[in-house]
């Protein structure tokens, strides 16, 4: 069973309006905490920002190690379905 997580679309307004928020408060060690709290609280508008921010470095690092990029991506999606199941 394969699962992706697709982002063809923008993102919603609610998702906008914390990414201008973290643009405008430069404290982004704080932010990602509270992102985290509120994403552990059932929140997938801050679930989809921690994507958004940390999809890139994770698939480059599973690219570092598999320097195959179809498996980068299918293992960074499956580390964030992991996460969101919890």
């Amino acid at each position: 069973m394969e699962h992706r997580i697709q982002c063809t679309r923008s993102p919603p307004p609610r998702v906008q309006k914390i990414r201008t928020a973290v643009a405008q408060t430069n404290m982004t060690e704080f932010v990602d905490s509270a992102l985290v709290e509120a994403a552990r609280a059932g929140s997938p508008d801050a679930f989809g920002v921690l994507i958004e921010r940390y999809r890139a470095p994770l698939v480059r690092l599973a690219y570092g190690l598999t320097r195959d990029r179809d498996e980068a991506k299918d293992i960074a999606q499956d580390a964030f379905l992991r996460v969101f199941q919890r």
